[in-house]
């Protein structure tokens, strides 16, 4: 048993019913392909065409993603995620990952967040969610190209370190020599409800 507000809440479905009202939101349920119960929300407003899925790996487990067409990225990191057969965010009902849920869903509900891509000659180099939360900007990171000395244990870093750091330099370098060579796309997407 979890609590949120007042509320007492005995499984996910609970919580789901109570958080998305059937005035103003579709819920729809079905199974993927590997068997687990899927729970998808999109508003009945025509013009959001964000939706919003709770994924049940397990009983008892529930992961929350939200997708929008116009953020790609953000998309693909999520469905990558999905295969995987248990995440760090696979959540049992206690009140503090109720209250995580809870927190998370103001991003596509009410906050609304912009994708941003870097790329350079084409190639991704990194990928990053931005949204706003009534106090300051925050940061997700979605994607990153690393580099070989970004992939290198900790051990061969320290004593690797003045080779990092010159090559860290060089490629800020280049970047800032090649600039007509980056290409910086972003995407704003609307919150799924106006405050």
């Amino acid at each position: 048993m979890a609590e949120l507000n007042g509320k007492e809440y005995e499984e996910w479905r609970d919580y789901i019913s109570d958080k998305f009202p059937n005035a103003e939101f579709e819920i729809t349920e079905s199974k993927d392909t590997s068997s687990a119960d899927l729970i998808t929300i999109t508003t009945k407003d025509s013009t959001s065409k964000t939706r919003i899925v709770f994924d049940f790996p397990t009983s008892g487990l529930c992961r929350v993603c939200f997708y929008h067409p116009d953020s790609p990225l953000h998309n693909a990191d999520n469905d990558k995620e999905r295969l995987r057969a248990l995440m760090y965010t696979d959540y049992e009902l206690t009140t503090e990952y109720l209250t995580t849920i809870n927190d998370y869903l103001e991003i596509p509900l009410h906050f609304g967040w912009t994708e941003q891509a870097t790329f350079h000659k084409n190639k991704l180099i990194k990928s990053e969610l931005f949204y706003y939360d009534g106090i300051s900007w925050q940061t997700i990171p979605i994607d990153q190209n690393l580099s070989w000395s970004d992939k290198v244990g900790c051990l061969l870093g320290f004593f690797a370190w003045p080779i990092l750091y010159i090559q860290y330099r060089l490629v800020g370098h280049r970047l800032n020599k090649n600039h007509k060579n980056v290409k910086i796309t972003t995407a704003g997407i609307l919150p799924m409800i106006d405050k």
